[in-house]
């Protein structure tokens, strides 16, 4: 364990960046943030890993819109778009950029009346 002696665990990770420990482990599950499992069990990330890491940004396109604009986006970017679902009341996209960190979008999905 001596080697990762300076990594965080999860709930120092969540603080540090103001989050609830969820996120983290949201982000470690989709690939937003490498993490290591310890012999116990146990997660830890390394804190420079953890700054790295870009809060997800969040949109809200118009009705019909989210696909258009996800492609511009990639476009844009020179990267890839991958589809991760509906997950807690949001639709989620990773953008994955040919270079720099992983972008997450959301979209809330909205519940009728």
């Amino acid at each position: 364990m001596s080697a990762y002696i300076d990594f965080l665990t999860i709930a120092a990770a969540a603080e540090r960046r103001g989050v609830h420990h969820t996120t983290i482990r949201r982000w470690v599950r989709e690939g937003l943030l490498p993490a290591v499992r310890l012999g116990d069990g146990s997660l830890r990330v390394n804190p420079t890993d953890l700054d790295a890491v870009r809060q997800p940004e969040r949109v809200n396109p118009r009705a019909g819109d989210t696909s258009a604009t996800l492609r511009a986006i990639a476009s844009l970017s020179g990267g890839l778009i991958e589809d991760l679902g509906v997950d807690g009341g949001a639709h989620r996209w990773r953008i994955t950029p040919v270079a720099g960190a992983p972008l997450l979008i959301e979209q809330e999905l909205s519940v009728a009346a």
